[in-house]
């Protein structure tokens, strides 16, 4: 319950606003902002197969890239996964999803959502 907690502002949902009441919490003596920050970014990896010559902003931001015939493995850091599926999108069929599980069944209900709408 005293632990430091730190919230992501992407998931900040509907208007802010300011309280009236000033110094309801204490900063704690030995609290170090940019040390805290540094532990608790959280990433994960993505595990991609890229077509060969395609997919250049994937590649940029990879790890790790193992060529191929007709793909390339690459591994990908990444914080948010709304973004990673952004990007995996941007590439249509030139990208598929290896891993990690989570991030492959996003994709394919993002893809699912687009069919629908689009046909």
């Amino acid at each position: 319950k005293s632990d430091i907690r730190t919230f992501r502002c992407d998931r900040v949902v509907g208007d802010l606003t300011v309280s009236k009441k000033t110094n309801c919490y204490e900063i704690p003596a030995n609290y170090k902002a940019d040390l805290s920050f540094k532990e608790s970014h959280s990433l994960s990896e993505a595990q991609l197969r890229v077509r060969t010559g395609r997919g250049s902003q994937l590649r940029i931001l990879a790890s790790n890239i193992e060529t191929g015939e007709e793909f390339d493995s690459i591994q990908i850091a990444y914080s948010s996964e709304e973004e990673m599926i952004s990007l995996i999108l941007w590439h249509l069929d030139d990208v598929v999803v290896l891993g990690p599980e989570s991030l492959k069944r996003s994709v394919i209900e993002a893809l699912s959502q687009l069919v629908e709408i689009h046909g």
